[in-house]
């Protein structure tokens, strides 16, 4: 959260890198489909959750 330009998702790639994380980087949900069993972390980046209904939101966060 916060405004944009400010580097945070810079930031969030260069972490998970330097923790060796193998990343997604979601920028709407169908990237969701590329997730594989390499992937050790999912950076959200400007995705709008608030059209989700209850069914999908937590089936989304079960991945």
């Amino acid at each position: 959260m916060g405004n944009s330009g400010l580097g945070k998702t810079t930031f969030a790639i260069a972490l998970l890198k330097e923790l060796g994380l193998e990343t997604l980087i979601a920028c709407n949900l169908e990237d969701l489909t590329k997730l594989t069993s390499n992937h050790k972390a999912v950076l959200f980046d400007d995705i709008h959750f608030t059209n989700l209904d209850e069914a999908k939101f937590l089936s989304l966060i079960q991945i």
